[in-house]
């Protein structure tokens, strides 16, 4: 008879949390696409965004987000969706899910490192719009800083806590439990 590797307790931990918090994201999202596909026509999204942008009110990165908010939200339903077949992959010691989990902590930390950076563009673009009154651009300034600082703070956490997670799945007493 062949002897398993004892489960490890960290992997089940990292696959339920994965799992209950995937599961929670793909039923919202699918709410939420379902809000966006009935409640935000093309035409009349595409008017506003115009409206708006005329307007200089809607910076770039806004008008860039509301152009393709429908596709962006289904990658965020397909990728919610898939995080939760890996994650239950993970919890059943499936050698592919670790391999895929171990992608989706990557993808994770590139994914938050340029959402940071396009935050700081939206930020910047903002505090230059045109019509805005020079008190209340000082103000949008301040909060502008204040939320890429804690934004910061925040991908340097997310991201060292995939790392370590990264290198827990990779350990060689973890690769084996998979095997």
């Amino acid at each position: 008879m062949e002897s398993h590797p004892p489960r490890s307790a960290r992997v089940t931990v990292i696959a339920w949390f994965f799992i209950v918090f995937a599961a929670c994201a793909t039923v919202f999202l699918t709410l939420q696409n379902v809000l966006i596909w009935k409640m935000f026509p093309a035409k009349e999204l595409e008017t506003a965004m115009n409206e708006a942008r005329d307007s200089g009110i809607l910076p770039p990165a806004g008008e860039f987000v509301f152009r393709h908010l429908p596709a962006i939200m289904m990658l965020l339903l397909v990728a919610s969706a898939g995080t939760l077949v890996t994650a239950i992959g993970l919890h059943m010691r499936w050698n592919w899910a670790r391999l895929v989990f171990i992608g989706i902590m990557v993808a994770g930390i590139v994914a938050n490192v340029c959402g940071l950076l396009f935050q700081y563009g939206a930020m910047t673009s903002m505090e230059h719009a045109r019509g805005v009154p020079a008190d209340v651009r000082s103000q949008v300034e301040s909060v502008a800083n204040l939320t890429v600082i804690v934004s910061a703070a925040t991908t340097v956490l997310f991201s060292a806590l995939c790392v370590g997670v990264i290198l827990f799945l990779n350990s060689a007493r973890i690769r084996r439990e998979f095997s």
